[in-house]
């Protein structure tokens, strides 16, 4: 990440960058979905803040959760680390609240965006000596969209742009045909795609293929 003119990428960062280029394109020119299925995933992460929103410690594993749910910060050019999002902020009031025994709706919500759902609880600790307000842990839970499993476990794999763009056909269940008209090819480059993957990831068929790139 950067800012608007700001200094240039590394030369090393710009290689890094590329590798989800193919990612990027596709999510630039294939047609909106209405229902992406999720995937439970084992990304989850504890965020410490105070009732205000300010946010006090976290680890390193859970700063690309804090750059996931800022989303609409990136229009305005500026993430800040150091706040909750604002649809945070009443889950955070209500732990706060529930801590001092006061009347508050149960701390926990749930957010989507184009990385998935996000579910939310959150957890009132005592307040640290001397300190104004009591502290608020919140736990993060995601449940990943199938479409970004799957293109990452391909690309790990070791299979070309347009491999993983066949996988991500197949784990939608679409025929051969069905491929061959949204990557405006032949049934025939649809199917030497296919044996290709197959060879390559020493599998037997479409089940195999789909256990393997959602796992």
């Amino acid at each position: 990440y950067r800012e608007p003119g700001g200094k240039r990428f590394r030369l090393e960062d710009e290689r890094t960058l590329s590798q989800f280029s193919p990612l990027l394109a596709h999510a630039l020119r294939a047609p909106k979905e209405e229902s992406e299925p999720l995937i439970e995933s084992n990304d989850t992460g504890l965020i410490l803040s105070d009732a205000r929103g300010k946010v006090v410690t976290m680890n390193d594993s859970d700063v690309p959760f804090l750059l996931m749910l800022h989303d609409g910060a990136r229009e305005r050019g500026r993430i800040d680390f150091r706040k909750l999002p604002a649809f945070l902020m009443p889950l955070a009031r209500s732990a706060a609240r529930l801590s001092r025994g006061l009347p508050a709706s149960l701390p926990v919500g749930e957010h989507t965006n184009a990385w998935g759902r996000f579910e939310f609880r959150a957890y009132a600790m005592r307040a640290p000596e001397g300190g104004p307000a009591p502290l608020v842990a919140l736990h993060v839970r995601r449940f990943e969209p199938l479409s970004a499993r799957v293109l990452r476990n391909a690309w790990l794999a070791g299979l070309s742009e347009r491999q993983r763009e066949v996988c991500l056909h197949l784990a939608k269940g679409r025929s051969h045909a069905e491929i061959a008209k949204f990557m405006s090819v032949r049934p025939s480059t649809v199917i030497d795609y296919v044996r290709k993957i197959y060879t390559k990831l020493d599998i037997g068929g479409r089940e195999q293929l789909l256990r393997l790139l959602s796992a």
